[in-house]
């Protein structure tokens, strides 16, 4: 007997091509029906005999499309059907008279949606057909089908639909047509669908004047759907094609059929070959492009950007290529070749050609393959130009090729990236050679994602083996996963599917608390050794960011609007951010929608951009929200933007302080719900006791609430604001708490003021004072003589870093320490006396073999963990101190002194092995005082900006683990500002539902 069901799908299944797999899936079962997208997600009705529609459903689960994600799968029994599959909305020649009755009908609209589609690079498919000189798309750059191309840039109203992207500017021609409608060929519904003769066009335009190429009028995007490129039919074609050529290896003489006066990718490289600067415009906005081994190149694209010292991204044709510039890791080969395209930093090879000027003072690299199909063109006319033929087919598209761009977004420092041909030329006038545009609007301006690979090699160039597959490494390449199988941040590391508790704050686990599995560093019985024993299992919260993983830095394109999973649902919040690093989040059920990467909230184009944004979040997306949070700081433009919108939208809004969103973020992407303590690490962020903050260990409940169990002995900051930019600054702090400060006038001799300040820094009051770690980093950089000015954030922590990392693993002569690891290995890899390569049989770290058996109290090498020299009755909690003595782990208030590190630091005359010692003494000194105040058994949370750094992130993680404390880190959002946004809102959560709302 024939039954009908519906069922109701969400996740990401739309953009992915689902509904050509669910109707290919019907009709070959011979079931009838109709499937269409939704604002919130995809529904359909299926018909047939009982034992087909068991088959259907199990294949639904089971075969979706490599992109898609069922998050939820509702089936409800209907009244069957008599004119099963007929449908007003759909369109019968998709089918033909003898087709089965299942149809694609048309999508329903509604006023607010659940998006999730995501911007993915060309997929091989795409490539070879553009790279196949008889086929039709020969060279074209907005090939694209169901399973790539973008989506989040080009949606302008869900659900996901032509008609709701810009290329319902772009009617399809006949022959695009036929392929949208034929259910057999991979373009059935491609809603991205083009060809040179319907869809957009690349064209090359002068710095001034009007469009030279194939684009006829001007353009601009800047909200979705407000802008409308013009178009002809007279228009050139951006390349010039070579009819009846065959699919052999090159076409001899090709090239000179490009006319570089036109072509738009000829001109690019003309330019570059020159020593230009191309703008060049993507799918999301700008990028400036330069020749990577061009040093005077670098070096005027730095002054166009006004960018002094911050590394630029370089792209390469492919891993191949990449390969000959930094180490692979176990993830690196995956992240680069996702189809998320994200900027990947890995270290830098010690033969990689010097790149002048691109990454100064840092031991990594940042690269990325080609993110769109155009990009891959540039590559594709460059090996042209070279070799003086046109490759086809896809051999060449994985052999090394030498080529090396910079590849920068189109802003100025702590502005959008630009999307527009005028903006460019508003903005960067005639330093820009060459201009390269399209006619596709661009509703939604994005940058590229970056995130930082986990292996950091010790002198001998060893990657940290992958402590999951043992494999993946440049001394032992392994295949990885799939290039589409990494989808989340991380190969095959995805959350898991049910929230973690996890056991109280505090030592061992109470009656009705869950118990704690052994965190001890010992192998368990039967366990493999080969790479050593694995601490936590695969299934378990916070797996994928703990020893070696990849760590987020900036979440932009290819991951929004990825929804991030949550424990549990509750009332709807948007939050507004922190002031840098910013993005906003909308927590819906048991999702929430972290925007795209915002920038500084510094400029007034910033600004409007954050407002657009928090619009879209709290009017369009999802559900409306009941509350919006804010930072405790009233200062912030993203809190001025929540107290306006909440006036405007009649709602409360709930501040958070900065620290403890930290922790709530990384607690909420790992699914733990129970109460936990946090490390919070950063630069800065007003506390409650109106001090700024930056080094907290904190106990966190679910009610919305914490307490400040300690917190880094805090130091002034001379000059407020500006010890932020000067870390000399800081360093002459240190050099006053220490009671050397005498020693500023020759330790800083270019810097005159040096000593003048040396004096006033005790004066009471005349300074705010900060517990900061990021502070901290400066002054040790400082110390050690590698950075005295910094003209970004974070460059002289990561300088310092860059330093640890080429000096490789220093000796500790504590009693205990059995020969283990530097902080270039991971759990398992026993680089003892007669390891690899020459690798000293010395520890940078705790041993990860056995817990550390010092005294307790005491740093390597008899360095005090304390503070010391607090005078009572002292108003500041800070006073000079002549001779530090060792004393017990913690002072009564919890508080941490790394003064007794900086007085080692003062006599290390080689700001590597300083570097070096800094980072190992940090590692133990932060463990040990969490082992002190947390206690065996305690589930302790690492957030904050100072956790990007790999050194401190991967070896915290493991000496935490060794003392049977288990750590949760960021993974799918930054452990910087970047998630901080999560965070905001899950306390907001916390505290309504605590309130009954």
């Amino acid at each position: 007997m024939s039954r009908r069901l519906r069922v109701t799908l969400s996740g990401r299944v739309q953009g992915v091509g689902f509904r050509p797999f669910v109707y290919r899936l019907a009709v070959g079962a011979g079931l009838g029906g109709e499937v269409r997208n939704t604002p919130r997600g995809l529904d359909l009705e299926i018909q047939g005999e009982p034992a087909a529609l068991e088959t259907f459903l199990a294949r639904l689960r089971n075969e979706a499309p490599e992109a898609a994600r069922i998050d939820a799968l509702d089936v409800q029994p209907v009244e069957p059907r008599s004119d099963a599959g007929s449908d007003p909305g759909s369109d019968p020649a998709a089918h033909g008279a003898a087709a089965p009755r299942f149809v694609i009908s048309a999508s329903g609209a509604g006023e607010r949606s659940d998006p999730d589609g995501v911007d993915r690079a060309s997929c091989p498919d795409c490539l070879a057909e553009m790279f196949d000189p008889d086929s039709r798309r020969w060279r074209y750059p907005f090939t694209a089908c169901t399973a790539c191309g973008p989506r989040y840039t080009v949606e302008t109203r869900r659900p996901w639909a032509r008609e709701g992207t810009v290329f319902a500017d772009f009617p399809l021609c006949d022959a695009c047509r036929a392929e949208f409608l034929n259910p057999s060929d991979r373009r059935f519904h491609a809603e991205t669908l083009a060809c040179p003769e319907c869809g957009p066009r690349y064209a090359l335009e002068p710095v001034s004047g009007p469009p030279v190429g194939a684009v006829a009028g001007p353009v601009e995007a800047d909200a979705p759907g407000s802008l409308k490129a013009s178009r002809t039919d007279t228009r050139t074609p951006a390349v010039c094609p070579v009819p009846g050529a065959g699919a052999g290896a090159t076409l001899p003489g090709a090239p000179v059929c490009r006319d570089a006066a036109r072509d738009p990718f000829a001109a690019a490289w003309g330019a570059l070959d020159r020593g230009g600067i191309v703008a060049f415009r993507g799918t999301g906005g700008f990028h400036l492009l330069c020749d990577a081994r061009n040093p005077d190149a670098v070096r005027r694209l730095r002054s166009l950007k006004a960018r002094e010292a911050r590394p630029f991204a370089l792209m390469v044709l492919n891993t191949a290529s990449a390969r000959a510039l930094v180490r692979f890791g176990p993830h690196t080969a995956a992240l680069l070749e996702s189809p998320r395209r994200p900027v990947v930093l890995s270290p830098r090879r010690p033969d990689a050609p010097p790149l002048e000027g691109v990454a100064p003072d840092s031991s990594d690299l940042g690269l990325l393959l080609p993110p769109t199909g155009a990009h891959v063109l540039l590559f594709h006319e460059a090996l042209a130009r070279q070799s003086g033929a046109v490759p086809t087919g896809s051999a060449w598209l994985e052999a090394p090729f030498d080529r090396i761009l910079v590849c920068t977004s189109a802003n100025l420092h702590n502005e959008p990236i630009l999307t527009g041909a005028s903006e460019i030329r508003r903005v960067f006038g005639e330093g820009i050679d060459c201009l390269v545009t399209h006619d596709r609007p661009v509703p939604w301006r994005i940058d590229d994602s970056v995130l930082r690979d986990g292996a950091c090699p010790d002198a001998s160039g060893v990657s940290v083996p992958d402590v999951r597959s043992g494999s993946g490494c440049d001394e032992d390449p392994s295949p990885g996963p799939s290039r589409d199988a990494v989808l989340s941040p991380f190969p095959s590391w995805d959350p898991p599917a049910g929230p973690s508790s996890g056991p109280r704050p505090g030592p061992g686990s109470g009656p009705g608390e869950h118990p704690v599995p052994d965190r001890s560093c010992t192998p368990s019985p039967g366990a493999s050794t080969a790479t050593g024993p694995a601490p936590f299992p695969a299934s378990d919260p916070g797996w994928g960011a703990r020893w070696g993983a990849p760590v987020m830095i900036r979440r932009a394109r290819g991951y929004v609007w990825e929804p991030v999973p949550l424990a549990h649902g509750g009332p709807a919040v948007l939050a507004l951010g922190p002031y840098r690093a910013a993005t906003q989040c909308l927590v819906s059920g048991e999702r929430a929608f972290v925007s795209r990467h915002l920038g500084t909230l510094s400029g007034a184009d910033a600004l409007l951009d954050a407002r657009a944004t928090a619009r879209f979040l709290g009017q369009r997306l999802a559900e409306a929200p009941v509350a919006l949070a804010c930072d405790l700081h009233e200062d912030y433009p993203s809190t001025r933007l929540a107290r306006d919108l909440g006036r405007e939208w009649g709602l409360p809004v709930l501040a958070v302080q900065h620290h403890h969103a930290h922790i709530a973020a990384v607690a909420a992407e790992n699914r733990h719900t129970g109460p936990l303590f946090g490390l919070a690490l950063d630069g800065a962020g007003l506390g409650t006791d109106g001090t700024v903050w930056g080094g907290e260990l904190l106990a966190v409940e679910p009610d919305g609430t914490f307490q400040r169990r300690g917190f880094l002995h805090p130091f002034p900051l001379p000059g407020g604001d500006r010890a932020a930019r000067e870390p000399w600054r800081m360093a002459v702090s240190v050099l006053w708490a220490l009671g050397r400060e005498d020693e500023a006038a020759w330790r800083f001799p270019h810097i005159p003021e040096a000593p003048a300040l040396a004096r006033l820094v005790g004066k009471p009051g005349l300074w705010p004072v900060s517990s900061s770690l990021g502070r901290l980093f400066d002054a040790a950089a400082a110390l050690l003589g590698v950075c005295t000015h910094q003209s970004f954030d974070g460059q002289a922590a990561m300088a310092l870093e860059s330093l640890a990392c080429d000096h490789g693993p220093v000796s500790f002569d504590v009693a205990g320490c059995e020969p283990g690891h530097g902080y270039g290995h991971g759990p398992g890899c026993d680089w003892g006396g007669d390891g690899p390569n020459g690798v000293p049989p010395v520890p940078l770290m705790p041993s990860t073999m056995a817990p550390w058996t010092a005294p307790a109290g005491v740093l390597p090498e008899g360095l005090p963990l304390v503070p010391f020299g607090v005078r009572p009755g002292d108003p500041s909690g800070l006073s000079p101190a002549p001779a530090p003595a060792p004393v017990s782990a913690t002072a009564t208030d919890g508080r941490l002194s790394l003064l007794p590190l900086f007085a080692r630091l003062l006599d290390e005359p080689d700001p590597a092995r300083g570097s070096a010692l800094f980072h190992a003494g940090l590692v133990r000194a932060l463990a040990d005082w969490c082992g002190a105040l947390c206690g065996p058994g305690a589930t302790v949370a690492l957030g904050g900006g100072c956790f990007v750094n790999r050194i401190l992130g991967d070896g915290l993680a493991h000496a935490l683990e060794c003392r049977n404390i288990r750590p949760l880190r960021a993974a799918l959002l930054p452990p910087n500002d970047g998630g901080l946004s999560l965070g905001q809102a899950v306390v907001v959560r916390q505290r309504l539902e605590q309130e009954g709302r």
